[in-house]
């Protein structure tokens, strides 16, 4: 026979004291036992603690902070989704410009240099040679050829690389560009002209671009 205890301590539920009911043979037959109600859960692991911290007592990390890995870089990342990590985990500095604006500067001073080529086609297509390009028959060192360039490929460059008080270096771009234009005046001044249009437009585009950089709080 099986005896009853009601009123467990535990569960408050009717218990077994002996777990094996006893057949007519005098075999024992297993019984199945009620077993106590699951606590409700809210989603999170045992072992997750309510504050979200992803910490257990212990400073363990618990099993939902496990399946949230950092973004690391993989062999089959492309361009873009590394520019996207490289953009998350960085921190904007005071003296650099707002993304929008760095577009605006770095435009500006490529379409600059697209002038300048533009400049360098005509000039040989004309036969009125710029003192950076010299006659055809006697062209300058290819070096000399490229010091319009130089100034706006690297502010494009810094730009790209988001280089602080990029306005500032841009302005000293335009002197730059105005420099050699003046140099065109005697012998050519109709493209010295375009050219001084050319650092006129880098320098608006970096004077303007003073609006897009952020400074310090406070």
């Amino acid at each position: 026979m099986l005896s009853l205890r009601k009123g467990s301590p535990v569960t408050g539920a009717t218990v077994l004291a002996d777990p094996f009911g006893t057949a007519a043979d005098g075999t024992l037959e297993a019984m199945s036992l009620p077993m106590p109600p699951e606590p409700e859960r809210d989603g999170r692991s045992d072992r997750e603690p309510a504050d979200g911290s992803g910490l257990r007592p212990d400073g363990e990390p618990t099993d939902g902070a496990a399946d949230r890995p950092e973004r690391l870089l993989a062999a089959g990342d492309s361009l873009d989704d590394i520019l996207d990590i490289a953009a998350e985990q960085r921190i904007p500095r005071p003296g650099e410009l707002t993304a929008a604006w760095t577009a605006v500067f770095c435009l500006g001073w490529f379409a600059v240099m697209c002038g300048f080529a533009a400049v360098w086609t005509s000039s040989r297509t004309t036969g009125f040679p710029t003192w950076w390009l010299g006659p055809e028959p006697e062209p300058r060192l290819l070096l000399v050829n490229l010091l319009p360039f130089a100034a706006p490929l690297a502010l494009v460059v810094e730009g790209l690389v988001r280089r602080r008080f990029l306005p500032l270096w841009g302005t000293l771009g335009a002197v730059v560009c105005a420099v050699i234009a003046a140099l065109d005046l005697a012998d050519q001044p109709r493209y010295a002209a375009v050219e001084f249009v050319l650092a006129a437009g880098g320098l608006a585009v970096s004077l303007a671009s003073y609006a897009g950089m952020l400074r310090r709080a406070g």
